[in-house]
């Protein structure tokens, strides 16, 4: 419609007519399996200056991945992510809407790597 204001869909904006502000839904974590072959049992604990904000086990297949959507606010996070209750692998990341960014979880056969990715 001519006239109308565009959306900006990396942040928030007031809704057309409203005081109501919206943002699009975003992947504050991803996990991935890239292993072909082995299940892996993966135990992830985000943390910021207050403590614990997120602490799960994730059972991945072979190739499976998964995502959180709208788990933690925008800021820096330190990530521990431990394979097979074993090895503890530990990394600092941002998490935000502008730039889109996430925390990215990769595992492999013998291998944990955690990334700041982007959306």
């Amino acid at each position: 419609m001519p006239g109308l204001p565009s959306i900006n869909v990396s942040g928030s904006r007031l809704l057309l007519g409203s005081t109501t502000e919206w943002r699009r839904r975003r992947e504050d974590l991803s996990v991935h399996n890239d292993s072909s072959e082995t299940a892996h049992e993966v135990r992830i604990t985000v943390r910021d200056d207050g403590g614990v904000c997120h602490e799960e086990t994730y059972r991945l297949n072979p190739g499976q991945s998964g995502c959180s959507l709208d788990l933690l606010s925008d800021g820096r996070y330190t990530v521990a992510v431990t394979l097979e209750n074993d090895t503890e692998t530990t990394a600092t990341v941002f998490v935000g809407d502008t730039p889109a960014r996430t925390i990215v979880v990769r595992l492999t056969d013998d291998d944990v790597t955690i990334e700041q990715g982007h959306e």
